[in-house]
């Protein structure tokens, strides 16, 4: 398959250590983008997220799999037993990207977020699993008072949850994108969508489209803002 241009960055922000995690690999038969952000606090959140990235990376390497559901579950009962050895409450949001030949396979698990553009336009965008969410459903507000609405850090979904974890998954056609966002809910809190498609029509790389979405949100950032990691995939 053809070699994808991307650019990642992953900053604590205001916060004593960084609990979100990610991965940019190139695979066998593909590449494996993964964003995860840990929920928990002190170090709790961050081995979450770390778990999980490590664990649905180890699963797709060592099977040669492109199981992305399987590889998640394996990741949630990870976390689980981390919970038990820990008696802690750890979970961790994903948002995971896995591109091979002609399709893609977009998979996530709470707020952290998968955008598809298309000739610079959004074209696909993954809901979040939580109550802000849940508000623009039932049109209690509207998409756009999500990123202020009081719920928005209320989660209905996370990697970590005993029992069995509902991901949410979906495919699209190579051909019907050139472009991917994958990112936590600390970077897209303070970049607009707009933007994120203004900035992609003003760049010829990956690592520009990244150095400029950056900027807005680094003029936005309180000073004590929460961890932010994101990951800009061109085709």
């Amino acid at each position: 398959m053809q070699e994808l241009d991307f650019a990642f960055y992953s900053d604590v922000g205001g916060r004593a250590n960084n609990e979100d995690a990610y991965l940019a690999k190139q695979m066998s038969n593909g590449y494996l983008f993964i964003v995860a952000d840990g929920l928990g606090g002190h170090s709790d959140g961050e081995m979450a997220s770390f778990s999980v990235v490590n664990t649905v990376k180890e699963y797709m390497v060592n099977n040669d799999s492109d199981n992305v559901i399987e590889a998640i579950k394996r990741a949630n009962d990870v976390v689980v037993q981390l919970q038990e050895k820990k008696s802690s409450k750890m979970k961790t949001t994903i948002a995971l990207a896995y591109v091979t030949e002609n399709k893609t396979v977009i998979a996530h698990v709470g707020d952290s977020r998968v955008y598809a553009f298309s000739n610079n336009k959004i074209i696909c965008q993954t809901r979040d699993h939580s109550a802000s969410q849940l508000a623009v459903s039932v049109g209690e507000i509207q998409p756009e008072d999500i990123r202020h609405h009081e719920d928005r850090n209320v989660l209905l979904r996370a990697v970590g949850t005993s029992g069995d974890i509902k991901i949410e998954i979906s495919e699209i056609q190579n051909s019907e994108f050139d472009a991917l966002l994958l990112c936590s809910d600390g970077f897209w809190e303070y970049v607009l969508e707009n933007e994120m498609e203004r900035e992609l029509s003003n760049s010829k790389s990956a690592d520009k489209w990244l150095y400029k979405m950056r900027c807005i949100q680094l003029s936005r950032m309180p000073q004590k803002c929460d961890n932010n990691t994101a990951i800009a995939i061109m085709c």
